[in-house]
């Protein structure tokens, strides 16, 4: 909500359902993907369509269902498109809401919530005095059925030790009935969105990101082109006026791990220079530069967007050879210039370790004692 920080999970899961007549006239009903719940388990009846690369296959049809995120925005597209089949499917999405903090469960008594049909398409749950605002926009039929759904397991959760039982929250049931080719939508935002924008825009999004693989890889390879693609998401921005001034910083893991110094200057080449993202490079060196304190560029960004510490003896080492990097593939002088006291800086400090933080142990190496809030 306040980009890289105060991540909140908004749409937890999707129950989708899909019903096929048969030669007697009756429905067969199948499920995509159940939801546990404590003393329940997915009903016997439920049959789960076959997955394989080419989609999800049951009973003469396969559906492809693809998820795909429109960047500097929070929003999902979900789209399932028929491929084959000799009859129309009806496909039901019920869609389910936490509304929560990464680190925090919903309850029902949490917030009262509702949902509201607007034109185009459009569906608003309002904002609570703990949840945000969120809205749907689809190009099927919505029909409103507020429902809490109580003790959902989160089995993983149980396993590492953590609390993994959450209620989540129905708005209602988007439908569609497709023919083969035919495609259902279905966007969830934070922001009132409008589909056909959307969808244009992912497709633009689409396409540049094709352009810009083709430059740093070819055909025959396939391995890289796949890490190009991936290395998209652990590098973020929030969003800003023009391009230049967007913040750019990395997170190395998900889904828990905040925004890191750390990560973004060892991994510096491999997201950056290997991929041809040198603008976005350059930003996050001037970035870190301007948050050093002491000589010492940021460890790790708080989730709640409070100061940054500084407690890594390696992170300012692994920012200096990033700027070598950078400045050996781009030859962009003034930039270098730029950052050249910064680098001072830290010689002079990793010289003169001895403070409360940083030290020189009896073989020579640099090591850091705990961890520095920033000062105010």
């Amino acid at each position: 909500m306040a980009p890289p920080a105060r991540r909140m999970v908004l749409l937890s899961h999707l129950e989708e359902m899909m019903y096929t007549s048969t030669a007697s006239l009756h429905y067969r009903t199948m499920s995509i993907r159940a939801l546990f719940f404590r003393g329940i388990c997915p009903p016997a009846r439920v049959q789960c369509p076959a997955v394989s690369a080419l989609g999800l296959s049951g009973d003469g049809f396969t559906i492809e269902k693809s998820l795909r995120l429109l960047e500097g925005e929070n929003t999902a597209c979900i789209s399932y498109s028929l491929l084959t089949g000799e009859k129309p499917v009806t496909l039901e999405v019920k869609t389910l809401l936490a509304l929560p903090g990464i680190h925090e469960l919903m309850f029902q008594w949490n917030s009262r919530l509702a949902a509201e049909s607007k034109r185009n398409g459009l569906v608003r749950v309002p904002a609570s005095t703990r949840t945000p605002e969120v809205f749907f926009a689809h190009n099927g039929v919505f029909r409103a059925e507020p429902h809490w759904y109580l003790n959902a397991i989160y089995r993983r959760e149980n396993e590492r030790g953590y609390s993994g039982l959450e209620d989540l929250w129905k708005p209602g049931t988007f439908q569609w009935t497709l023919s083969p080719g035919q495609t259902a939508h279905l966007v969830c935002s934070t922001e009132p969105v409008e589909l056909d924008r959307v969808l244009g825009d992912l497709e633009r999004a689409r396409e540049s990101l094709d352009r810009q693989t083709s430059v740093v890889t070819s055909d025959a390879d396939t391995r890289l082109e796949m890490l190009v693609r991936a290395a998209e998401s652990f590098v973020v921005s929030a969003p800003g006026e023009s391009y230049s001034q967007r913040p750019v910083k990395v997170i190395a893991q998900y889904p828990w791990s905040p925004a890191s110094g750390r990560a973004a200057a060892r991994r510096f080449c491999g997201l950056f220079l290997t991929t041809g993202r040198l603008e976005e490079g350059r930003i996050l060196l001037l970035g870190l530069a301007a948050q050093m304190r002491d000589g010492m560029v940021p460890t790790e960004y708080s989730e709640n967007g409070e100061a940054p510490t500084y407690h890594g003896a390696d992170v300012s080492l692994w920012f200096i050879n990033a700027l070598g990097e950078y400045f050996a593939q781009s030859e962009d002088e003034a930039t270098v210039r730029s950052l050249f006291s910064a680098v001072e800086k830290i010689i002079e400090t990793y010289k003169s370790a001895g403070d409360d933080n940083l030290f020189h142990d009896p073989d020579g190496l640099i090591g850091a004692r705990s961890a520095r809030p920033a000062r105010s």
